[in-house]
């Protein structure tokens, strides 16, 4: 029985525009079909080709696309660099949908602008999703003192890195506030509600700058030598007396509990007091000793509670902490 001869397979369109689709069809009398298809439950209809087979479907945006003078959508992230300018771009482009989110995280505190966020109201098709691809991104620059510090509070120092420590950031330390009166009486002049609580309530006493000085001079000094920490029993004071291996050469040294800073937390912004605890904690002849920044969360919060009214006061929206959605 003779083999039956291998049918030839239909031609299949090589199209790249809706011309050269309907020329095909009409070559080889394959024309496709336009069916109208029932869209969802709101009654909205839309339109598709019913292709036979061996046609290749084209999409018809990229070819409209390429007739376009503008864009179809405003797309995007744009990246600011300080707060004024992200206030300024915000504000130009802004609509009735928009959104600012604040990430108050106090490592990588941000803000972004969602220019085509789903406008307000209940949610109804196509009138309020939007695609959320036009953003603006603004990354707050956290100080080099404000870091310095939090990277000293976060673990012990010895004797060395203490000296050196204080050797950078010693025009951080402040004065503290105390003033006397006619009497001759010292009291506290700041008006800081933390400060007043933590030198009236906590009995802390805050050092001078050359008290500091002093005390890191002193600990370079005597890096060497073995510590012991004494304590008056008689009125409670704390000493550190350093002596060398024979016993000889005996310096005493009185660290202070809590000293004052002022320092910027965010880059280019104003200086804000803030109180440091200092502790130590001596071991095998040697000295570890602590810093601790009072509250600094409470200190962060003040900033970035300032720098969002500034954001609401120049775009009239009012940021919304929280991480921003994902573009559509």
């Amino acid at each position: 029985m003779a083999s039956q001869p291998t049918p030839t397979p239909p031609p299949v369109a090589k199209t790249s525009t809706l011309a050269d689709l309907a020329r095909f069809a009409a070559e080889h009398d394959r024309k496709p079909v336009t069916v109208t298809l029932l869209a969802g439950e709101n009654g909205k209809t839309a339109n598709a080709f019913l292709v036979p087979d061996g046609f290749k479907i084209e999409p018809t945006k990229p070819i409209l696309d390429a007739f376009r003078t503008r864009p179809e959508l405003r797309s995007g992230t744009t990246t600011l660099l300080d707060l004024a300018s992200f206030v300024a771009w915000t504000a130009r482009h802004k609509d009735d949908g928009s959104v600012v989110f604040a990430v108050d995280d106090m490592t990588a505190p941000s803000l972004t602008a969602i220019i085509d966020h789903d406008e307000p109201g209940a949610d109804a098709p196509d009138t309020k999703a939007r695609f959320g691809r036009h953003r603006g991104e603004y990354a707050f620059p956290l100080s080099r003192e404000w870091k310095e510090w939090r990277a000293a509070c976060r673990e012990g120092m010895n004797a060395t890195a203490f000296a050196a420590f204080f050797e950078r950031r010693i025009a951080d330390v402040m004065p503290p506030p105390y003033s006397v009166d006619g009497a001759g009486q010292e009291f506290l002049s700041t008006q800081d509600p933390e400060i007043r609580k933590l030198a009236m309530i906590l009995n802390k006493k805050f050092a001078t700058v050359a008290e500091i000085v002093r005390l890191t001079r002193g600990i370079e000094i005597n890096v060497d030598a073995k510590a012991v920490q004494k304590i008056d029993r008689d009125t409670g004071e704390h000493t550190i007396e350093f002596a060398e291996e024979n016993g000889q050469g005996v310096d005493k040294v009185k660290p202070p509990n809590a000293f004052l800073i002022a320092i910027p937390v965010l880059a280019n912004g104003g200086n804000i007091l803030m109180a440091v605890h200092l502790r130590y904690r001596p071991a095998g002849g040697k000295i570890t000793w602590f810093l601790e920044l009072h509250q600094p969360d409470r200190v962060f919060e003040e900033v970035f509670r300032g720098s969002l009214a500034e954001v609401a006061e120049g775009t009239g929206l009012v940021p919304l902490r929280g991480k921003p959605p994902a573009a559509r």
